[in-house]
């Protein structure tokens, strides 16, 4: 959005309408009891598992990692407590970093053209993860995805390594979302690299 193009006033609650949508989107606490048929008892089974203690690799080897119940929380122990304050910390560090983007001078970085593409390709993605669906796959890619196209338009390296960070927890809740956010960085690191004519400059 061209911030010339429009009054302050309007450009500045469509910033906060941004910030708002990204922490609404990523508060993604799934809390249900309510369960039939064979199917869904993998969730139950995943809360069990965290709340007997059960060790992942050793005791049982699954496609969700060891903090995979955060996903599909049921009421077992302290699980749901657990998850909402974790949800919740997740929709706050949604909220700054989109506050971060929206807010601070690292916006002004960007020309009109970069800043349409980047908030249509975050609007876009978040359009694929609607809170309405409860996919959760798509939340760490998010912001993977979020913090590598600032990171390619400002050349801060603390993006990338918030990206990295993030890659490698989600490989502890659910490992395809950790092959997706990994695929990012590796297409991003070789982006880079043809970028530079062979350097690793970002």
């Amino acid at each position: 959005m061209d911030n010339e193009a429009v009054s302050p006033k309007l450009y500045f609650w469509f910033k906060v309408f941004c910030v708002v949508f990204v922490s609404i989107l990523c508060f993604r606490f799934d809390f249900t009891n309510r369960i039939s048929g064979l199917d869904p008892s993998w969730s139950m089974f995943l809360n069990l598992a965290f709340h007997d203690g059960l060790k992942f690799g050793h005791g049982l080897i699954f496609t969700y990692g060891p903090l995979g119940w955060l996903c599909t929380t049921r009421s077992i122990g302290s699980n749901a407590v657990l998850a909402f304050w974790f949800w919740l910390a997740v929709a706050v560090s949604g909220a700054v970093m989109a506050s971060y983007v929206m807010f601070s001078d690292t916006m002004q970085r960007f020309s009109s053209r970069k800043a349409n593409v980047l908030l249509s390709m975050i609007m876009l993605y978040c359009g694929m993860c609607w809170p309405g669906r409860f996919n959760h796959d798509y939340i760490f890619p998010l912001f993977v995805m979020s913090l590598l196209a600032v990171c390619w338009h400002t050349g801060e390296l603390k993006f990338f390594v918030m990206a990295s960070l993030v890659s490698s927890f989600s490989f502890f809740v659910k490992f395809s979302s950790c092959a997706m956010c990994f695929m990012f960085l590796s297409v991003f690191a070789v982006s880079v690299f043809l970028r530079n004519g062979g350097g690793v400059s970002i």
